[in-house]
């Protein structure tokens, strides 16, 4: 019983110290970033970036390829019928199924 709850303790104290290395590097920004992306974004920028897209959002629809006349049928699901059928999603099959 004692070995139980000393491999119990060994992977706490294992995991805890993984978690506090990787909260430790992601506070800090690599350096190899910091050369690529020298400009931070401060609060203030990003505040007022959100009530600008806010009140004017971007428009991307200019950027999407024609609209093509296609109808897609989509079938399937995840293959395991319903647990209690009901009336109504019997009515979604259609006459077609008995």
């Amino acid at each position: 019983m004692a070995v139980f709850w000393a491999v119990i303790v060994a992977v706490g104290v294992m995991a805890s110290v993984w978690l506090i290395r990787i909260n430790s590097a992601m506070q800090s920004v690599p350096e190899a970033v910091r050369q690529a992306s020298p400009r931070r974004w401060t609060k203030e920028q990003l505040r007022e970036t959100y009530n600008r897209v806010k009140q004017k959002p971007i428009d991307f629809r200019s950027l999407l390829p024609p609209r093509l006349e296609r109808r897609y049928v989509v079938v399937g699901g995840s293959g395991e019928p319903p647990l209690t059928p009901t009336p109504h999603s019997w009515s979604l099959l259609g006459p077609w199924v008995s």
